[in-house]
């Protein structure tokens, strides 16, 4: 068997669970298994992007359309707020948005990289570095967050051993202070961050990143303690910014009706089988299918500067930190409402609805939506027939899965005359508690 190793300097597990952010990797470099062996850029993103302009003060709100595989549209909504904040060198800043989706690293990536800053790294669970996947999100920027012990094969046939303990005590720390806070020679990266954590009625953490049941969750304190910790022996500024990226539709969440058939995978292979659908499948069925492209959304609240906040902000004894109720509040309050989790909210949980009930339920939800300052320009136009009719095109709209029937990811909601039905129950309560926080 071969020998394990423990490093003393956690500076020596850089190589390991750090990102290789390769900006010509993302502009210019190439997937061989994708067709025409495109790049990256032009395969994801297209041309979105192309007519920005860097040191523009960009207004509030900002609609970018191109020709990509993915995307229809992208909104964004409040980089002024920050955006001249960012280009000081002395200023990070961490986005955190909600994390619903694989895409969600695909969009936030290209769109903080392109719009604002080009050395932007992205916190990803270990989970996601398998196989070639490893080094695609090395390359785009994603560094492992350990939710596990994990031993490392190393040349030479030992193997490396890293606790979550000394992951959270010292690797992590250290590795942060390396890329956002020492800015002498170095380049201090912003950083995405997708905080969620979910727990049981007890209290004991079931699940962290992507969530499970579409519900938001708590918000995490690991990285804004570390990082408070270290912005008070440092000239850096480091803020975070609430952020949203709501989708007018999830390509993960098919998959949802299906776990009685995904528990039996081990989960290296599930991951594999879930990022090359999400990845590699579904943009080159979006690419013949135009109904299946996202149209996205993203808010970005006002940044917070975590120097200026004091400990008992940061970190409390007696109840949770009101640092992270504040960005959870925030986070949340960014939602946009696109007809997909409206019609599975204003469904109730119910088989078959009515349009004549479904009309009042809708209405009833845009008005409290409303009310709260809630972003329902998406969907305040529609009639409930038309709502439905939207929303049915972009949920039926996904390449098959794997050896399923093509019903399983083409029917998940059917129209009659007079009603709506819901062919996939699982489906639309993740899609419904999306909106959860707002009731």
């Amino acid at each position: 068997m071969a020998a394990r190793k423990v490093f003393n300097d956690p500076k020596e597990y850089f190589p390991y669970i750090g990102h290789t952010l390769n900006k010509d990797f993302i502009e210019n470099g190439r997937l061989f298994s994708l067709k025409h062996a495109r790049t990256i850029k032009e395969f994801f993103i297209g041309n979105t992007f192309d007519d920005y302009v860097l040191d523009e003060k960009t207004e509030d709100t900002k609609i970018y359309e191109g020709d990509s595989t993915l995307f229809s549209k992208i909104t964004t909504k409040g980089f002024s707020k920050y955006k001249e904040a960012a280009k000081n060198p002395k200023n990070v800043f961490v986005i955190c948005p909600r994390h619903r989706s694989l895409i969600d690293f695909i969009a936030a990536q290209p769109i903080h990289y392109f719009l604002i800053k080009k050395d932007t790294m992205v916190v990803a669970g270990d989970n996601l570095f398998v196989a070639s996947f490893a080094k695609f999100f090395r390359d785009f920027g994603g560094f492992m967050f350990l939710r596990k012990n994990k031993v490392f094969k190393r040349t030479g046939g030992n193997k490396l051993e890293l606790t979550v303990r000394q992951y959270l005590t010292s690797v992590l720390p250290t590795y942060l202070k390396d890329q956002m806070i020492d800015g002498k020679e170095a380049v201090r990266h912003d950083m995405i961050l997708f905080p969620e954590f979910y727990t049981t009625a007890k209290g004991n953490v079931v699940s962290s990143g992507r969530t499970k049941t579409g519900e938001l969750g708590e918000i995490s304190s690991i990285f804004s303690r570390i990082l408070y910790k270290l912005s008070k022996d440092s000239d850096t500024n480091v803020y975070f910014v609430p952020a949203n990226f709501s989708f007018s539709k999830y390509p993960d969440g098919v998959f949802l009706g299906h776990n009685s058939l995904f528990s039996q995978i081990i989960k290296p292979v599930k991951y594999l089988f879930e990022l090359n659908y999400v990845f590699n499948k579904y943009p080159h069925f979006s690419e013949r299918n135009p109904d299946a492209k996202l149209d996205i959304t993203v808010n970005y609240s006002e940044a917070i500067k975590l120097n200026d906040l004091s400990p008992k902000q940061i970190k409390s004894t007696k109840e949770p930190d009101a640092f992270v109720n504040y960005l959870r509040e925030q986070i949340g309050q960014g939602e946009t409402i696109y007809p997909s989790t409206l019609l599975c909210k204003a469904l109730e949980g119910e088989k078959e609805l009515s349009f004549r009930e479904l009309d009042k339920r809708v209405s009833t939800l845009v008005d409290t939506y409303q009310e709260k300052g809630i972003d329902v320009s998406n969907v305040d136009q529609f009639t409930a027939s038309e709502l439905a009719e939207y929303a049915a095109t972009a949920l039926n709209t996904n390449p098959r899965l794997l050896f399923h029937r093509k019903h399983d990811s083409t029917e998940l909601i059917t129209l009659t005359r007079d009603s709506v039905i819901s062919n996939n129950l699982r489906m639309q309560n993740w899609y419904s508690n999306m909106l959860a926080h707002l009731d």
